[in-house]
């Protein structure tokens, strides 16, 4: 080591093939532990030169926190229709004569699979508003949330230019306020006479982590030719972190 106007000066240090740098923080410090040089590598027996040594460096791992895991899950209920009342957790609403539940909003009239289904409107009745709805819990940390569902449309409505007989499917606040814009099924819609799978993606999901929201399935049909939506296998795939 050289000092230099007051300072220490690293020294290099040169053992047969390899260069060590040596630093010390102080004169002091130096006087006190001498720098020691390693042992001189051994001589290549071939060429009577100083072996080359390779010395490898083990790093500890640096990782920041795990990101949270994610888990998703169906929180509907009975969402085939084949649960049996009481106990289901479908309601049925109407602000029509009490004669529209002479047809039942779980009906075994059409089903995608197993024997039943939901449904809204009617085969027989005109001027019905009627509601089909069931309140679901969204757990905490919310991520992404998607209602999908299938629909059959059956109605005697005859044109394909003018709607009269309206469907509507959206999720809202237990207040009845829709968060989502509803999907609307009419008399005009393609996919008439068959079923249909649709999906619904809830924007913004995180504001409704923890709320309860209402998953729902509307008709209103005017006063002529009847029209029914059938809905089945419905499921709300919402994923949370844990």
């Amino acid at each position: 080591m050289r000092k230099l106007f007051g300072f220490v000066v690293p020294a290099l240090i040169m053992v047969g093939a390899v260069t060590l740098f040596a630093t010390s923080l102080s004169s002091a410090d130096h006087s006190a532990r001498p720098l020691v040089p390693p042992p001189p590598a051994p001589l290549d027996t071939k060429t009577n030169r100083p072996q080359t040594l390779t010395y490898t460096a083990f790093l500890p791992d640096i990782m920041g926190p795990l990101p949270p895991a994610v888990q998703c899950s169906n929180i509907v209920a009975n969402g085939d229709f084949e649960g049996v009342a009481p106990g289901h957790p479908w309601t049925g609403v109407a602000n029509t004569t009490a004669s529209v539940y002479v047809e039942p909003f779980i009906s075994t009239a059409r089903a995608h699979g197993g024997a039943k289904s939901g449904r809204v409107g009617s085969s027989s009745l005109n001027n019905v508003w009627n509601e089909m709805i069931q309140t679901v819990q969204m757990p905490a940390g919310v991520v992404s949330a998607t209602l999908t569902y299938w629909h059959y449309l059956d109605t005697t409505e005859t044109s394909l230019t003018t709607v009269y007989d309206r469907f509507s499917v959206g999720i809202e606040t237990e207040q009845g306020i829709q968060i989502v814009a509803p999907q609307q099924i009419d008399n005009t819609s393609s996919g008439r006479g068959a079923w249909v799978q649709e999906t619904i993606d809830l924007p913004n999901p995180s504001a409704y982590s923890a709320q309860r929201l209402w998953l729902s399935f509307k008709a209103a049909t005017d006063s002529n030719l009847p029209s029914s939506l059938y809905v089945d296998d419905v499921s709300f795939a919402v994923c949370a972190t844990q």
